[in-house]
């Protein structure tokens, strides 16, 4: 039995859910940190948030 595996990394994946649930966000700048960090590093970032300069592993505060 042959057996294939695929693996995907969606890099925004993050981003995509909040502007599903929020359709606010779309076309908007948007950047991810979790909030229970001591130390919030960005996660990911959209195209948007790239173009005005934000990068992921970027510290928040």
């Amino acid at each position: 039995m042959e057996r294939d595996i695929l693996h995907l990394t969606v890099p925004t994946f993050p981003i995509t859910l909040a502007r599903i649930a929020e359709p606010s966000l779309r076309e908007r700048p948007v950047a991810v940190a979790p909030l229970t960090s001591e130390r919030a590093v960005i996660q990911c970032a959209s195209l948007e948030a790239r173009a005005e300069g934000v990068c992921e592993g970027v510290s928040v505060y």
